[in-house]
Formats: C-alpha cells, sequence, structure tokens
C-alpha cells in the first residue's frame, strides 16, 4: 500500500512539472496558458525553456486588451487553431460578453514591432464578418 502511494505521488510530481504552459501555433506564436481559462491569449514567444514558451508579446487579445484599468481580466482566447500561413481565434470579452474572431498571418520577419502586429492581425470581427473575411483570404483552417 505505502509503496502505491509512493508511485502515485512521484507520478504526479513528474506529471506537473513537465506540463508546459503554452502550445505551439507555429512561427514563433504560441497559445499561452495560465493557472484560469481567462489567462489564455495568443503571443509571439520571447522566450523558450526546454521547448516551452513561457513568455513573450501579446498578440491577441493584446496586452491593453486582455487586462481593464485596475488589472483584471477583460478578454481571453477561448478557441484557436492554425494551419502553416494563419492562426484563427475566437475570444471572449467580459465586460460586453461578446465573442470577437481574429485573423493572424504568420508570415512575418523579425524582430518583430508594434508596426508588423499591427499589419499581421485582422480584427475583430463578429463570426459572419469573420467568416467572409476567411473566405476573401482563402483560408481553409476552421475553428470547429
Amino acid at each position: 500500500m505505502t509503496l502505491s502511494m509512493f508511485g502515485l505521488v512521484v507520478m504526479l510530481l513528474t506529471t506537473s512539472c513537465n506540463h508546459c504552459p503554452s502550445q505551439k501555433l507555429g512561427n514563433n506564436f504560441a497559445l499561452l496558458e495560465g493557472d484560469k481559462k481567462e489567462d489564455l491569449s495568443i503571443i509571439f514567444c520571447a522566450k523558450l525553456i526546454d521547448d516551452c514558451c513561457t513568455s513573450g508579446t501579446y498578440i491577441v487579445p493584446s496586452y491593453k486588451n486582455h487586462y481593464d484599468e485596475q488589472g483584471n481580466y477583460a478578454e481571453y482566447i477561448e478557441r484557436a487553431n492554425f494551419d502553416d500561413n494563419w492562426i484563427i481565434a475566437e475570444s471572449f470579452r467580459i465586460k460586453d460578453a461578446r465573442n470577437n474572431y481574429w485573423i493572424i498571418d504568420k508570415n512575418i520577419s523579425l524582430p518583430l514591432t508594434q508596426i508588423q502586429i499591427d499589419r499581421i492581425v485582422t480584427g475583430p470581427f463578429d463570426y459572419s464578418e469573420f467568416k467572409i473575411k476567411c473566405e476573401e483570404l482563402d483560408i481553409l483552417v476552421t475553428l470547429d
């Protein structure tokens, strides 16, 4: 019984220590997780530890849109998907209880500047505008 409990504790410690708080989206972009669902954001990675993105530049929502004036969560990513060229995402704006939709062009040159971020991020859209823009840009990846 004691040996089984020890094995369970070791297994929990090793799996939790190896948890990567981000999902790679390609071209140095990642979906960064936190302790709460409201932490979820798309970032451009600045720091990799053991091939895991741990920090970077906020892309969607931007830093100023992720938090309100009091430092509370204001907007976060609910869903995202990607292919070789695009990232598409759905965010939730807490104050308005509204979903926003975003398109990110992953074909960028470095170093990443605010001007480049403004050029590669399109949105926010409502859902019907988002679907039209995806068709215009021939984006085949979906949020479904």
